[in-house]
């Protein structure tokens, strides 16, 4: 998704994500703190709010150490606070860490 807006779109269903077997429902959410309009803590916000998202794991993946946004992210309900690696192996190995976490139980 481009932005927060778009992620929250998608978790409702709207077009053009309304087709469930061309965009299904997500297992895990990966998403940044600096995003346009709607940011990553607004969409944390929503997705904790909206009872049929309350329990999706959410992962924050951000270029930020900062402790502030690690702490109000955890505060907003943020299953995790990762900060963005380097591309290539270190990003290819965070890939995997969170399937492994987040995704192992799933059929």
């Amino acid at each position: 998704m481009r932005d927060g807006q778009e992620a929250i779109n998608y978790l409702q269903g709207k077009p053009p994500f309304g087709d469930r077997e061309k965009s299904p429902e997500p297992h895990l959410l990966v998403a940044d703190l600096k995003m346009p309009g709607v940011d990553g803590f607004d969409l944390l916000r929503w997705v904790r709010s909206t009872p049929k998202w309350k329990e999706l794991p959410v992962v924050v993946l951000s270029g930020s150490d900062y402790a502030g946004d690690k702490h109000r992210a955890t505060q907003l309900g943020a299953s995790d606070y990762l900060v963005k690696p380097g591309w290539g192996d270190q990003m290819l190995e965070l890939v995997r860490q969170l399937s492994t976490k987040y995704l192992r139980d799933l059929k």
